[in-house]
């Protein structure tokens, strides 16, 4: 798969690779990122979310697992979503989650949007 960054730049990626990543450390590559969005890959190896910490981010994120399994938790509704390989979800502003599980490997694309004078808070 070709991106193209500009004219003259070209990047090349292949979405699903995880053979170069280090299992003992979550990796996160951006893929693209401008002043309105930034897109993430994020390769994981069992990595979650520390205990006792949430993510609760200024900006929407539209999540997606491409290779995996990962399990996220909502603690404000006390739920569980359990997202394979091809399922997606949108995550609005200020929604409190973290990540509870994931598969080795478990890989990630990740987009977020970002809000006009906010600041990215975890």
């Amino acid at each position: 798969m070709k991106m193209f960054w500009s004219k003259n730049e070209e990047m090349s990626m292949n979405l699903l690779d995880a053979r170069e990543v280090d299992p003992a450390k979550e990796i996160t590559t951006v893929v693209w990122e401008d002043a309105r969005i930034r897109i993430e890959k994020i390769v994981s190896f069992g990595q979650v979310t520390p205990e006792n910490n949430v993510y609760c981010q200024k900006e929407a994120e539209w999540v997606s697992v491409l290779k995996g399994q990962g399990i996220l938790y909502f603690p404000d509704t006390d739920t569980e979503t359990i997202l394979e390989a091809g399922d997606q979800m949108m995550i609005l502003p200020e929604v409190r989650h973290s990540v509870i599980y994931t598969s080795k490997p478990c890989i990630w694309l990740c987009v977020f949007e970002k809000q006009q004078g906010a600041e990215n808070e975890q």
